[in-house]
């Protein structure tokens, strides 16, 4: 009898543990969705590198707030180096789209398509490096002990996630 209440028992904290666990995940998910939507605003900024600024701006509070949830330190400058690495190393591979997009958003008229698409990929970067942080919260890490290695996996995931977007396959 008590064996059978123990193991009861077991089961009522694991089966806590798991609501626990997608409780915190789902809060933390809507926190990057927000910012993402913050992000898709900063996008139709119509100056450049403005643009830009304000959704690195945005991604750095949303680190901010995902360390606050996860009762992890937070260090405003190892965050924007991990966030401006991410978004030049995004821009130095597609330097052409970066030009053409650009153009797009200087030139009368074709400048709200190129204002539509940086809101696009803003968006994508935020909850793309919103679930990688999210990911590595839940295992336990901090914004210190986020690697190279974790970077180049975020960087990789975000090229072939804009790579599917646009019906092509990711480079090898």
């Amino acid at each position: 009898m008590m064996t059978q209440q123990t193991t009861t028992m077991a089961e009522d904290v694991a089966e806590r543990d798991v609501l626990i666990t997608q409780l915190r995940q789902s809060r933390a998910q809507e926190t990057v969705e927000r910012h993402a939507t913050y992000s898709a605003v900063g996008g139709f900024i119509p100056l450049p590198l403005v643009d830009i600024a304000s959704v690195i701006a945005v991604n750095v509070s949303m680190l901010r707030s995902l360390s606050e949830y996860y009762d992890q330190p937070f260090e405003r400058s190892r965050t924007v180096a991990l966030v401006g690495a991410v978004a030049t190393s995004l821009l130095a591979s597609g330097s052409g789209s970066v030009a053409t997009w650009a153009l797009a958003r200087i030139v009368p008229g074709a400048n709200v398509i190129g204002m539509a698409a940086a809101s696009t990929v803003a968006a994508i970067l935020t909850r793309r490096l919103g679930g990688v942080f999210i990911a590595h919260f839940e295992a336990g890490g901090t914004i210190f002990d986020f690697n190279e290695d974790q970077l180049r996996e975020a960087i990789d995931a975000l090229r072939a996630a804009s790579a599917q977007k646009r019906g092509k396959t990711a480079p090898a």
